[in-house]
């Protein structure tokens, strides 16, 4: 039996959005359990939250889409990006 919560909108909405830092973090050669190791998980908490509020998904979409696979930085523009940055 499927669960019809994963058609609504905003279930798609989140899970776009959490899948756009999972994507964030491999452009970026990090691996995410070094952002969980950190401080038993808060940081991954925090920085999945900032992605999940955040309002630039456009612009981190076309930013991903925008830059080639040996560029590892992570945009300026972005609320993780100090968190990501401390992580290289």
């Amino acid at each position: 039996m499927s669960d019809p919560s994963y058609g609504f909108p905003i279930f798609e909405r989140v899970a776009a959005r959490a899948e756009r830092m999972d994507e964030m973090l491999r452009h970026a050669r990090l691996p995410p359990v070094e952002l969980i190791r950190r401080d038993a998980g808060r940081s991954w908490y925090e920085a999945r939250t900032r992605c999940l509020e955040c309002s630039l998904d456009r612009a981190c979409r076309a930013w991903l889409a925008e830059h080639a696979t040996d560029d590892t930085s992570v945009p300026g523009f972005c609320p993780n990006a100090r968190a990501f940055t401390n992580m290289q």
